[in-house]
C-alpha cells in the first residue's frame, strides 16, 4: 500500500506543477513547429480545450507515476544524483506511455516528426522535473543542515569515543 504523508504534498505540487509547464510548453512546440510542417502554414497557437484537459490530466498522470514509483516515499531522504537517476528513468518510461496514448495517431509529414516529438516531450519533462526535484532536495538538504529537520538516532556504547560522538551530533 502506497502511504502518503503530509509532509509529501509540496513534492507532489512541485512534480504537478513542472508537468504542466512541461506540457504546455510541449503542447506550444507543437502548435509553433509539428503543425505548421504538416498544414503547410502558420498555425495560430489558442487555448483550446484540448490544452486545458492536457493541463490536468497530464501532471495528475505524472503524479500517479511518481506515486507507483515511489517518487514520495521518503522525501526527507532525497539524494540529488538519485533523483536525477530516478526522474530519468521514469520519464522515459512515462514519456513512451503518453506518447502512445495519446500523439501516436497524429497525422505527420515524415515519421521523422514522430521522433522528434517523442524526444522533445522527453527533454521538457525531464528538464523541467529534475529542475524542480533539485531544488525541493537542496532546500531539504539547508533543512537539515539548520536542525530544522532531524532524525532520530541511536548511539550504542557507554565508553567515552560513543560520548563524544553524541557530543559532537548535538553540536553541529
Amino acid at each position: 500500500m502506497i502511504k502518503l504523508r503530509r509532509h509529501t504534498i509540496p513534492f507532489i505540487m512541485v512534480d504537478f506543477i513542472a508537468a504542466m509547464i512541461a506540457w504546455f510548453s510541449f503542447f506550444a512546440y507543437r502548435k509553433v513547429f509539428v503543425e505548421p510542417d504538416k498544414f503547410g502554414y502558420d498555425i495560430p497557437f489558442e487555448a483550446n480545450s484540448n490544452l486545458y484537459l492536457g493541463l490536468i490530466a497530464v501532471p495528475f498522470y505524472w503524479v500517479v507515476l511518481y506515486t507507483l514509483s515511489g517518487a514520495y516515499a521518503d522525501v526527507w531522504r532525497k539524494s540529488r544524483i538519485k533523483e536525477i537517476s530516478k526522474t530519468f528513468s521514469v520519464t522515459v518510461l512515462g514519456v513512451i506511455i503518453l506518447f502512445f496514448v495519446l500523439l501516436l495517431d497524429d497525422e505527420v509529414k515524415s515519421y521523422e516528426v514522430y521522433y522528434k516529438t517523442l524526444l522533445t516531450l522527453f527533454l521538457l519533462h525531464f528538464a523541467v522535473t529534475t529542475f524542480g526535484r533539485i531544488l525541493m532536495a537542496t532546500h531539504i538538504k539547508k533543512l537539515i543542515n539548520a536542525r530544522k529537520i532531524g532524525f532520530k538516532t541511536i548511539v550504542v556504547g557507554s565508553n567515552t569515543i560513543a560520548f563524544d560522538l553524541v557530543k559532537e551530533l548535538q553540536s553541529g
